[in-house]
């Protein structure tokens, strides 16, 4: 192993370095320094050398933070690396801890809309198994009510799944107010649009007529060159946001919003789970569309093959449910009369599986099945 001795230049006594770590010295007898001048020749050298045994790290090189060499806890490494620090937020919120969650944003207030190694945002595990108080903190704080889940539902996709009409009411009621704000601001920048091409107008007006004409025939005349003609780019304003772009979207929620992977709204989710005071809530309250079909869409194709009713969703119901929810919707606008893309309408579906209590009830309420007969 190649080695070499280091003599000082003013004293007799010889240091031996090493240019790469070696398992063991070469002799075991390497001379110390003892002087002082010796030692700062020696610290110097060590800078840039290495000398004596050479041993394994002791730590365990696993214990570090992703992207640096800072030894952490056992516990902190599953934290690190995909969960990061709302850990303890989930867990508190799931509990419906109140306090600690309003403790934790104001301390917090960036980390708020963070997601969890599963995709779920605070708010979305709020909505799913949490208390309407736990949600209403997290909206008041600041939390985004619109994310997706990974399968394209919102907040307020659980939140109607779920039955619960406070967390329902609280997220369409703060996305009527984030909608008021952006309308807001959209009149504030439209007034100041209009306000900077009146002081250019005003401005125009004091050049020579005669020199703006000349300018726009010279234009005119260079725009056109055999036979092309140059079209000015079109510039980018404000309100023309990209469809990426996350910032520049409004937080505000379509109250019809449908899910990516199974194209239900809130509305269709509040049917299935029998929650009639949600049904209300969404048609009477915000608008939902009562007569909105789940699409089935052809793989292959992309058309529309079939469509699921809100009645017949209302039907597939226990017995118990299905009644009152049938009820429900022909109340605030569903139709019997509503047919499919194969002509069949809701009545005669409801007839065909003998859903005989069904089928009386919505003779009974109205008069469509009759046109539909």
């Amino acid at each position: 192993m190649a080695t070499w001795r280091l003599k000082c230049p003013k004293w007799e006594q010889l240091l031996t370095s090493r240019p790469c770590p070696v398992l063991h010295d070469c002799c075991g007898f390497c001379p110390e320094p003892t002087t002082v001048e010796e030692r700062e020749v020696a610290e110097n050298e060590r800078k840039i050398y290495v000398s004596g045994d050479v041993e394994f790290m002791k730590d365990d090189p696993g214990r570090q933070a992703i992207g640096s060499f800072n030894p952490l806890t056992g516990d902190d490494w599953t934290d690190m690396a995909y969960v990061g620090n709302i850990q303890q937020l989930c867990q508190r919120i799931a509990g419906g801890d109140v306090a600690f969650v309003d403790n934790w944003c104001k301390k917090n207030p960036d980390g708020i809309d963070r997601r969890d190694h599963t995709g779920r945002t605070p708010l979305h595990l709020a909505a799913q198994c949490s208390t309407a108080e736990v949600l209403k903190c997290l909206i008041n704080h600041g939390a985004g009510i619109v994310a997706h889940l990974v399968d394209g539902r919102t907040a307020l996709h659980l939140a109607s799944a779920g039955g619960n009409v406070d967390m329902v009411t609280a997220l369409l009621e703060k996305s009527e107010a984030n909608e008021a704000e952006e309308a807001e601001k959209q009149d504030r920048k439209k007034a100041a649009k209009a306000s900077s091409s009146k002081s250019a107008e005003r401005d125009s007006d004091g050049e020579n007529s005669d020199e703006s004409m000349s300018e726009v025939s010279s234009e005119a005349e260079t725009a056109t060159t055999e036979g092309f003609v140059k079209v000015a780019d079109r510039k980018t304003s404000d309100e023309d946001a990209l469809d990426g772009d996350v910032d520049s979207e409004p937080d505000v929620y379509d109250v019809n919003v449908l899910a990516w992977d199974t194209p239900v709204s809130p509305l269709h989710l509040a049917i299935l789970g029998g929650h009639n005071e949600v049904i209300k809530t969404l048609i009477s309250t915000f608008g939902a569309d009562a007569l909105l079909p789940i699409k089935i869409v052809d793989s292959y194709t992309r058309s529309p093959s079939h469509a699921i009713m809100t009645l017949l969703l209302a039907a597939r119901l226990p017995s118990s449910s299905s009644t009152s929810v049938i009820q429900n919707l022909l109340a605030h606008g569903a139709s019997s009369a509503q047919a499919d893309v194969h002509h069949v309408s809701a009545f005669h579906y409801l007839v065909a599986k003998k859903k005989s209590t069904s089928s009386k009830r919505v003779s009974r309420r109205t008069e469509q099945p009759r046109r539909v007969l």
